[in-house]
């Protein structure tokens, strides 16, 4: 018998946004526009989580302020390493982690973001319930 984590992700709605100061690749102060996809790493160990999340809403996000926010900056430049160049724009590096801290869970998050709230808040690993109420989510606000 083969024996596999349980890969699941914990879905929460309309919580406090984070209140974050962010920087982009350049050090300069990053606004996000509202409404906003937020997708959020710890470090650079996040990175393919992260990525698996943009790829499965990139087609749904047309018109939110879309970026990676890295929490720590302590890794910035192995980030940025890890970056391709063409993405850059789309990194950013707050300046605290996450105030969520969920055991197991918090490592990685999709969000979306309008007027200070966190309409949406995904945390863990991408799973197809979870992109479901993303993206319905992201339909709703559009109307």
């Amino acid at each position: 018998m083969l024996w596999r984590a349980r890969y699941e992700t914990l879905i929460l709605h309309d919580i406090p946004a984070p209140d974050w100061d962010i920087e982009d690749a350049e050090g300069h102060s990053l606004q996000t526009n509202d409404p906003s996809v937020l997708l959020v790493g710890r470090g650079i160990a996040d990175l393919g989580d992260v990525e698996r999340w943009r790829r499965l809403v990139w087609p749904h996000w047309s018109g939110y302020r879309r970026a990676i926010f890295v929490a720590y900056g302590a890794e910035r430049d192995r980030i940025l390493k890890a970056t391709p160049p063409s993405r850059r724009h789309e990194v950013g590096f707050a300046d605290r982690p996450l105030p969520v801290r969920l055991e197991g869970s918090d490592r990685v998050a999709a969000m979306v973001v309008h007027a200070g709230r966190a309409v949406v808040a995904m945390f863990g690993p991408p799973t197809e319930s979870a992109l479901e109420t993303f993206t319905k989510t992201l339909a709703r606000l559009r109307e």
